[in-house]
């Protein structure tokens, strides 16, 4: 019968490549035969093939003539009734031969393996044109791709039992070699050819050079649930060189609905020596044999895909596809609880941060596809961080694992060796807690690796770094530690110093250090001022000392040194002991305590830094330790802070006298120090405390209620009510005032208005109105940003409204109603800042109608100022002649400096006088010999002018009527003359003498400074004595374009100095309407006759229109002031004459260099000055 099968169908496949032979028809064979993009590929179909045929082993023979290929399936070839294909076909029994001489006919309705015989078969077509078959009862090959032909046998290498098959390299368009090549090529390059086959345990492979053997042993089994986890040993040997791999598969089954049929899927993970997990590659999807969709992961998935046709890749659009990937993401997921229970129970723990690199963290990996053309591998992302989110599966030390609430990350592996796991769960009061991926320090991961630091960061409990765990830092948990746990300690922190050498100086703050009695101690007080605890001392003391084991450590004493502890000094007792013992209940009636206590602390001043200065002025103003006196009780002494007290001068007793509580230094009580040697600093101590010489400008901050808004105008600004509660209303007073004008008299007025021009001193109008007007900062209605609106504080009401101002008459007037031409005489109205009090007063100014400018009305000023003094126009021109050859009469400073201590003795100036009484007799013999020479040479017409007698008269000329006033006053002119021979006398011996000191003196020392700088400022003094400062006006402002703070000046009223480039410090005024506004400048550039000015990151300009800008003036200083700076700071030195400044110099200086402009003064600010404060 079966023979009868194979004739009809051999007759069939006859007729029907007639056919399928056509032309037309040429297209189908090329789809079945090159549907893969590997040739090759049909080794894996015989694979597949083999193993449904329950093989065990197969083997390849590669030959140049052609491939024998045999296996040990127990399944032998059939064949089915030729006329019953369909029926059969649709019933699974179609035979084997039906099937390989069919096209897309295949024996196995099972679609997720590569098929039995189907069109994948039909691969083999590309390298031979007749596949061979020997089986049990059948002999044939294939021509014409179907048609099945009989063979007879002839010796083949075939047994009892086997299946041989063998494909001659005959194929038209492909040379053998060509055929060999490609095919040998693919034997060498399988990859886990058996792994997951279910029959298949051996491969073996030859070609004319080379060879391969595979085989799969299984080694160990663990069921867990309904998950099975197999470790197998896979052998490759190729050609010689043997290889074994471990892989732990995790397999269960999988049900699908529509066919109720079920599936085993696969993850598994390579381990070395079954002691640590294999990492460092990704694997391509497997459905029994590899495909090429790329997966991303680092283990290897199997399942029976629904496969596309060139079966590489795997169906997108397809939903059993989706399900099976969500089904291996979830066995992913649970096979990692898996992993770690086998490694536990091997002892190896090879679930340890090397997990890491298994794990799908980068989320960009694993996008959701929304369209169909690549399947999406999510769901490995999203069930395996939920297991490390579930399961307490955290790698940590030791051996241990915790859950996602018990897990900490520290920033750099150092702290997870520093603190242990006990530690840590001590801190964060969570027990049972501990480190995890202890070699990924999270620092580390944040530059080399962002996704997998992101990754951690959401399966932990927290990121810790250093400071997270100092902060939660207390005296019990340090008291706690060992001695070698701190010392280690110590020397973590020595290494980072950024724990306590930064702006929060966190560890600096907590108590990490032990005393003698082994109790914690923060090292500084809350302030950082002053340490708590001190190095050992070789006496007895009251002050915390370091524990003697860390005193004996080196590392630790350089920790202590370096973070500035030491021996107790006065600072420490001054901050420690002394400053708080004024907060508590202080005795006060022990004056010989309490001036102790002020001299130690004039002493430290005095002899301290200036950062040292400002931190006990500071501290100092915080207590009541200021001894002073009332006139109401001057029999009684108060201790006040020292912003209750005043100086107490006869002006400030005069304007107080109806004022109660106010409290006067009480100077006998600090005889001592004001009447001696000490009285320059004390004074200057006493005033840095804030006791002041004027009437306190107070600020008071009101509440924001409608009361107050309508007592001073505020009441109809429209505020934000979103910002309802975010309103500060400040009032300013001037401590006295009321009560001075409420009993003014002539006196007082005078008092208060030399109290005012003092406030005045140095400001601009509208500084000084900032100075003395109340401010009201609110969000306006609609408004996101605050603005601040001044008003007529309690202060600027009095002064402005009431009558304390009295005419020349002595009649008392509001100021308003008086002009400066009658207002009293008494007044000092000279002072060059009174027209800032005239203007804010609003006395009336009748010059100020004039509209003149300000240049315009200084020359008016001045002009009226000669006229007064009957100064002529000769005598001016005289002076400006004298002016214009020197100016020998600059103010010097009121500060003692070096040159007044150049003793001039009558000898000096007699010596000079001689010396200048030579050089005239020379200049004139010079002169007359020039003249003589002058005169031999030239012919000179002109008349000599003959000697007019000039006779005294001995009585007065009695015709007044005939007597003309002489146009120059001579004996004015003599007089001023000798005055300035005088000075110039003067001057030429004091420099004479400043040169022999420098001469005489050791270089380098005080002396020998102090007469150099003495030179260089008297030269710099002649130099720029054209005044002390520069003023330049400018008639248009523009805001160069695309910047913020860059400003363009153009058309100045004058030629701009290149010298300005240079100087810092300065500040543009813009007369904006009735408004003047000033900015501080940065940098300026000059270009001919435009200035480019960059502005302060401070300065704001936001509300300026340049365009309505009538004018911008800018003030320079004379470089000279920056002298006067420098002789003033160089003075206070109060060095020794004989001291040596180089000699002396200390190696902790350090210089920044750079032109002007480039961040010199923001580097100190930034990097220097803020952290020292």
């Amino acid at each position: 019968m079966e023979q009868e099968y194979f004739a009809t169908l051999q007759e069939i496949k006859n007729n029907d490549v007639k056919v399928l032979l056509k032309k037309s028809y040429r297209g189908i064979w090329e789809t079945a035969i090159k549907k893969y993009s590997d040739s090759a590929h049909f080794v894996y179909e015989l694979l597949q093939n083999a193993d449904d045929a329950k093989a065990t082993w197969v083997k390849f023979d590669l030959t140049i003539e052609g491939l024998w290929f045999k296996h040990n399936g127990s399944v032998r070839f059939s064949i089915s009734d030729p006329d019953n294909e369909e029926q059969d076909s649709e019933g699974g029994k179609l035979g084997h031969i039906n099937s390989i001489t069919s096209i897309g006919n295949s024996t196995k309705i099972d679609e997720q393996k590569i098929g039995k015989f189907g069109i994948g078969f039909k691969a083999v077509f590309a390298y031979s044109g007749t596949p061979h078959i020997y089986d049990e009862q059948f002999n044939f090959k294939l021509e014409n791709y179907i048609v099945p032909v009989a063979l007879t046998p002839n010796g083949e290498d075939r047994k009892e039992g086997e299946t041989l098959f063998y494909f001659p390299f005959n194929h038209n368009s492909k040379t053998p070699e060509e055929a060999y090549n490609e095919i040998e090529t693919k034997l060498d390059n399988l990859f886990q050819p058996i792994l997951f086959l279910s029959n298949l345990e051996k491969v073996e492979w030859k070609s004319l050079e080379k060879s391969g053997i595979y085989t799969k042993e299984e080694k160990e089994q663990e069921v867990y649930g309904n998950i099975t986890a197999t470790l197998y040993n896979v052998v490759s040997n190729e050609n010689g060189d043997k290889k074994n791999e471990l892989i732990w598969l995790f397999s269960k089954n999988v049900t699908r609905t529509s066919t109720k049929a079920q599936y085993k899927i696969s993850v598994g993970f390579f381990v070395l020596k079954n002691k640590e997990l294999e990492t460092g590659f990704k694997y391509d999807a497997f459905c029994y044999f590899p495909t090429k969709e790329d997966t991303k992961l680092g283990f290897i998935i199997q399942a029976p895909f629904l496969l596309t046709d060139s079966r590489e890749g795997i169906q997108a659009n397809d939903s059993w596809n989706q399900a099976l990937i969500q089904r291996l993401g979830e066995l992913a997921a649970e096979s990692f609880p898996l992993l770690k229970e086998i490694g536990v129970k091997n002892g190896s723990n090879f679930f340890n941060d090397n997990i890491l690199e298994l794990t799908p963290y980068n989320q960009n990996d694993f996008p959701t596809y929304t369209a169909t053309a690549k399947i999406s591998f999510r769901p490995f992302y999203d069930e395996i961080q939920k297991a490390f989110r579930n399961q307490q599966i955290i790698p940590g030390t030791k051996g241990n694992y915790f859950a996602t609430n018990k897990a900490y990350w520290a920033a750099d592996p150092e702290l997870s060796e520093l603190f242990s796991d006990e530690q840590l769960s001590y801190l964060f009061g969570n027990p049972n807690s501990g480190w995890v991926f202890v070699s990924k320090g999270q620092k580390q991961l944040n530059q080399a690796n962002k996704p997998l630091e992101s990754y951690i960061n959401t399966i932990v409990a927290e990121s810790v770094d250093a400071k997270k765990l100092i902060r939660r830092f207390t005296k019990e948990f340090v008291e706690k530690q060992s001695d070698e746990w701190l010392i280690s300690l110590y020397t973590y922190l020595a290494d980072h110093k950024y724990l306590w050498d930064d702006k929060d100086k966190l560890a600096l703050k907590q108590p990490i250090v032990l005393n003698q009695d082994r109790k914690a101690v923060t090292p500084f007080n809350e302030d950082l001022t002053a340490p708590n605890i001190f190095l050992p001392l070789d006496r007895a003391t009251s002050y915390d000392t370091i524990y003697q084991p860390f005193a004996d450590n080196k590392e630790a004493m350089e920790f202590f040194k370096t973070i500035g502890l030491g021996k107790p000094d006065i600072r420490a007792e001054i901050f420690n002991n002394l400053i708080p013992i004024y907060n508590d209940e202080f005795a006060y009636d022990d004056s010989e305590t309490i001036l102790h206590h002020f001299e130690t602390f004039l002493n430290y001043y005095e002899n301290s830094p200036a950062l040292s200065q400002a931190d006990l002025i500071t501290k100092l103003k915080e207590i009541q330790f200021i001894a002073c006196r009332s006139e109401a009780n001057p029999d009684t002494r108060y201790f006040a802070y020292p912003h209750e007290v005043y100086y107490g001068n006869d002006n400030l007793v005069k304007y107080f006298a109806d004022q109660e509580d106010i409290y006067f230094l009480d100077k006998d009580f600090y005889a001592e120090f004001l009447n001696d040697a000490k009285s320059s600093i004390t004074n200057q101590f006493l005033s840095e405390l804030g006791i002041a010489h004027n009437p306190r400008i107070e600020q008071n901050n009101l509440d924001d209620d409608y009361s107050v808004k309508e007592r001073f105008g505020l009441d109809s600004i429209q505020i934000s009510r979103k910002y309802w509660n975010d309103q500060t209303i400040t009032d300013k007073s001037l401590e006295g005032l009321e009560n001075a004008v409420a009993n003014i008299t002539p006196e007082l007025s005078v008092l208060i208005w030399d109290y005012l021009i003092h406030y005045a001193k140095g400001l601009s109008l509208q500084l000084f109105k900032s100075k003395v007007l109340g401010s009201f900062i609110y969000y306006p209605l609609y408004g996101t940003s605050k603005v601040k609106t001044e008003f007529d504080s309690t202060l600027a009401s009095i002064l402005k409204n009431d009558k304390w101002l009295f005419d020349k008459e002595g009649d008392f007037y509001a100021p308003n109603e008086l002009t400066i031409d009658t207002l009293s005489d008494a007044y000092d109205t000279e002072n060059p800042y009174v027209d800032i009090i005239i203007k804010f007063l609003g006395i009336s100014n009748p010059d100020a109608d004039l509209n003149l400018s300000e240049e315009q009305l200084e020359a008016y000023q001045i002009g009226k100022q000669l006229l007064e003094e009957n100064i002529t126009a000769e005598e001016l021109l005289e002076f400006k002649r004298l002016l214009a050859q020197r100016r020998s009469t600059v103010e010097q400073p009121e500060l003692p400096l070096p040159t007044a201590e150049i003793p001039l003795f009558d000898t000096d100036i007699q010596d000079t006088l001689t010396n200048i009484g030579k050089g005239i007799k020379k200049n004139k013999k010079q002169k007359e010999a020039s003249k003589n020479e002058k005169d031999n040479k030239e012919n000179n017409d002109i008349p000599s002018v003959p000697e007019i007698p000039f006779e005294v008269p001995t009585e007065p000329v009695a015709d007044q009527d005939d007597y003309t006033k002489p146009s120059v006053d001579l004996k004015k002119k003599i007089d001023k003359l000798k005055l300035e021979a005088e000075a110039k006398v003067e001057e030429l011996t004091r420099i004479e003498k400043l040169n022999e000191l420098a001469n005489t003196s050791d270089k380098y020392s005080f002396a020998w400074f102090k007469a150099l700088l003495e030179l260089e400022y008297l030269n710099s003094s002649e130099a720029n004595s054209q005044g002390k400062q520069i003023s330049i006006q400018f008639a248009k402002v523009e805001q160069e374009a695309d910047t913020e703070r860059i400003l363009v000046l153009k058309h100045p009223n004058r030629y701009i100095p290149q010298s300005i480039e240079d100087i810092g410090d300065m500040h543009i005024r813009f007369y904006h309407g009735d408004e003047t506004v000033t900015v501080t400048v940065e940098v300026v550039n000059v270009k001919e006759y435009t200035l480019r000015a960059k502005l302060k990151k401070s300065a704001d300009i936001s509300g300026i229109d340049f365009t309505k800008v009538s004018r911008a003036v800018i003030d320079i200083k004379n470089p000279v002031f920056i002298l006067e700076e420098l002789r003033k700071a160089f003075y206070q030195l109060n060095f020794e004459d004989d001291y040596n400044l180089q000699q002396n110099l200390t190696d902790k200086i350090r210089f920044i260099f750079g032109p002007p402009g480039t961040g010199k003064t923001t580097f100190l600010a930034t990097n220097e000055i803020i952290p020292l404060m």
